[in-house]
């Protein structure tokens, strides 16, 4: 039992750093793309994708370490990164919009909003392996 417990602890560690990594490379994208003069509601969706690619990549090989095809995997984790994406966008353009918060204010409090979701669906959909050797 305990041993689980760790195991699971460990996952989640890492799916935070897989995260980090993934949000700094969203938030890097778009703060040029920003600074270029788009739109930051497309900055931060162009930086989202480029996060997700990065996201896949570390979930996949280090979080949960799986042996999941990308024919499998790939589709699942772009729609769930999509939804994460509508997700995003929508808790960011209300909070720019409706409640008037700075753009970084906004966005840090779209990516913890869709955080969670991110690791379940990930977890337990995008990378489960009883699932996809179930449908082998």
């Amino acid at each position: 039992m305990m041993r689980e417990a760790t195991k699971k602890s460990k996952i989640f560690i890492i799916f935070i750093v897989a995260g980090v990594l993934s949000t700094t490379t969203h938030y890097l994208l778009m703060l040029a793309l920003i600074k270029s003069g788009m739109n930051p509601v497309i900055s931060t969706s162009i930086g989202a994708l480029a996060g997700a690619i990065t996201g896949y990549s570390l979930n996949k090989k280090f979080t949960f370490n799986v042996k999941v095809s990308h024919r499998v995997a790939l589709p699942k984790y772009f729609i769930s990164a999509a939804v994460g994406l509508i997700s995003n966008n929508l808790i960011f353009i209300i909070l720019l919009s409706k409640l008037y918060l700075s753009i970084w204010t906004a966005q840090i409090i779209a990516t913890g909003a869709t955080f969670i979701f991110n690791f379940l669906c990930n977890k337990n959909w995008t990378f489960r392996e009883n699932y996809v050797k179930a449908k082998k």
